[in-house]
């Protein structure tokens, strides 16, 4: 028997579990969706939910891509469930970019540097550092330039520029409470959550 033939069960029973965490992931990211709440009284339209920790939890323990998918799958769900509505989806188009922005690079430095006591330090400090600025940058930029060419072309709207402007600001400020919330999360997460549950995943590997 070669090598390779040996090596077939395992590598599908990989495959079977990542694939499995990942569409229960995002079946739960989905859940998550429908329990939201507006941070900003004057921009109530901005909601808050936690609906990205299923994809923080699985690019950190599957892999950076994994996140990702799972933040399009959730958002894919929530479409079929409740319609593309007035605006064509551009909520849940924002949502993926945005959270995607976010799990990104967490994921990518909490696994690179990991240690053997868990996610922690250089790692966690980084990656919620530049998850955080890539939110905030994200969320700006797709609001003032991704926003005017959505609205037209699948809207048929055209935003002004003070209106692309005032969405923008408004979404900044929105994030950086959004981005505090999730960063105070990852930070428990990390120390309590996260050591156990990698040793679980790394039990499969």
């Amino acid at each position: 028997m070669t090598t390779t033939n040996l090596q077939t069960p395992r590598t599908s029973r990989v495959r079977l579990f990542r694939l499995s965490v990942t569409a229960l992931l995002s079946a739960l990211g989905f859940i998550l969706m429908f329990i939201e709440f507006p941070l900003l009284p004057m921009f109530a339209y901005l909601k808050m939910d936690f609906s990205d920790l299923p994809a923080i939890l699985g690019g950190v323990l599957l892999g950076p891509v994994y996140g990702v998918i799972i933040e399009l799958v959730k958002n894919l769900l929530d479409l079929l469930f409740k319609g593309f509505g007035s605006q064509m989806g551009f909520g849940n188009f924002q949502n993926f970019l945005v959270g995607s922005a976010f799990v990104l690079p967490l994921s990518i430095c909490l696994r690179r540097f990991v240690t053997p006591e868990g996610y922690g330090g250089k790692g966690l400090a980084l990656g919620c550092g530049l998850g955080s600025l890539s939110l905030l940058a994200v969320g700006f930029l797709s609001n003032l330039l991704v926003a005017p060419l959505y609205f037209r072309f699948f809207v048929g709207e055209t935003i002004p520029l003070s209106g692309a402007l005032t969405a923008a600001g408004a979404a900044s400020l929105f994030n950086v409470i959004k981005g505090a919330i999730l960063v105070v999360i990852v930070l428990a997460g990390a120390r309590f959550a996260l050591p156990p549950l990698k040793k679980m995943v790394d039990k499969v590997r």
